[in-house]
């Protein structure tokens, strides 16, 4: 008898529509569409990123220029522990990780200037802004 009122209960729960409901389906479908175009926009501006990385990298006045200045203000590592250069292509998701969390604007679009505008136009880096840095709710 146990066994009949549970199946009992779950029959009229199911029956009832209890159920859990997403009331933002378009956010959420909205969220995934800008997570994809992100990773297609970076996908498609990685190579020129990655060697422009590592050219500025293994530059001679990485002490004194803008362009590391830029990274050691997002806390991205261009060595490991060890002393060795990172590799350029890390980097570069580091420093892509770094600016989506930057929540000042004019900070961003500064960073971004800074580490990505010598090969990404104004409208590439709004484009980024637009995929890949989330909005605050």
């Amino acid at each position: 008898m146990t066994t009949w009122f549970t199946i009992g209960i779950f029959a009229l729960l199911g029956a009832a529509g209890c159920e859990v409901t997403n009331h933002f389906p378009d956010h959420i479908v909205e969220q995934q569409d800008k997570r994809q175009l992100c990773s297609l926009f970076i996908a498609g501006h990685r190579s020129i990123l990655e060697s422009m990385f590592e050219v500025e990298l293994y530059a001679v006045s990485y002490e004194t220029d803008e362009w590391h200045g830029a990274l050691k203000s997002l806390e991205v590592g261009t060595s490991d522990s060890g002393g060795h250069p990172r590799d350029p292509r890390s980097v570069l998701q580091s420093t892509m990780d770094k600016l989506v969390q930057v929540k000042n604007t004019a900070d961003r679009m500064r960073l971004e200037y800074l580490l990505l505008g010598s090969r990404m136009s104004l409208d590439e880096r709004r484009q980024f802004d637009n995929y890949c840095v989330a909005v605050a709710p």
